[in-house]
């Protein structure tokens, strides 16, 4: 989900916010960096990067008091929930869950965003559509291939994305991670679709200059009403995509040895430490 930057705001909040060891670091440096990310697609002006780093730094503030407790016990079902072994349901809470977080967030990110779109001139508006076609450009290259092709891309990013949480996985490991992927959907046509399209409203919602309460209601929907315009083939897409994965999840665990769980639980403790970390600077 992460290679879809909805905006620079979400972007940027998705990585500091992980509950990985970087988020110490993102922490004290969001207003600044939130700002150089905005820059990067707005060439910000004027006033605009202090007001940018003064929402951040609100943002960060209410994070840290009122978001950083709910991530804690969050984790803390998971340790619980990997203790006894993945089954489909756990994986599908797990994602179920950071969904929500990443929900939340959003949500009080709206005004702000709204607020920072009121602002944006004609210039600006250009300026993003040209980093957007740049962008897309990139992606739509990467994204090439032929099926087979497509599908040892994905099956590598899997394995890539485990190992961060288990250690080197098995050949036989890698070899189920590869069947249960090429059986999966491939979505790239869609997503780039998805993609251009969410592109294309903005920048109409933008060129409108509509009133606070429509940019609010623009905004909203491009950011977290998703299903009310998203392709239904592609909605059904994503579903059998996260189903499958969630089976291969279970499917995997069984085949965990006893390094690789401990791995796993290293992996939350390290997120835990952090997450108490931040929430004792204040």
């Amino acid at each position: 989900m992460s290679r879809a930057r909805r905006f620079a705001f979400l972007a940027f909040l998705a990585l500091a916010l992980a509950g990985c060891s970087v988020a110490r670091v993102a922490y004290t440096n969001a207003p600044p960096a939130i700002a150089w990310m905005v820059d990067d697609w707005f060439d910000l002006q004027d006033g605009q990067r202090d007001w940018v780093k003064e929402r951040a730094a609100r943002l960060i503030a209410w994070h840290r008091a009122s978001e950083l407790p709910e991530y804690e016990r969050f984790l803390q079902e998971i340790a619980v929930r990997l203790s006894r072994g993945i089954r489909e349901e756990d994986a599908r809470w797990a994602y179920l869950g950071g969904r929500d977080l990443y929900r939340r967030a959003a949500q009080k990110m709206l005004p702000d965003m709204t607020d920072f779109l009121l602002q944006v001139t004609p210039e600006q508006v250009a300026y993003l559509e040209r980093k957007f076609d740049k962008d897309n450009e990139k992606m739509f290259a990467e994204a090439g291939g032929t099926p087979k092709e497509r599908a040892g891309k994905r099956a590598k990013r899997f394995v890539e994305r485990l190992e961060d949480w288990t250690g080197r996985l098995t050949p036989a490991q890698r070899e189920l991670v590869a069947a249960r992927v090429k059986a999966m959907p491939d979505i790239t046509d869609d997503w780039l679709a998805d993609r251009q399209k969410r592109q294309g409203e903005l920048l109409k919602l933008l060129r409108a200059k509509p009133g606070p309460d429509a940019m609010a209601a623009g905004v909203r929907r491009l950011v977290l009403d998703t299903d009310a315009w998203r392709s239904p083939a592609y909605l059904e897409k994503m579903r059998q995509r996260d189903q499958q994965s969630f089976a291969m999840m279970a499917a995997l665990d069984a085949t965990f040895d006893a390094s690789q769980r401990e791995h796993l639980q290293k992996k939350i403790r390290g997120y835990a430490a952090d997450v108490a970390y931040l929430m004792a600077q204040r």
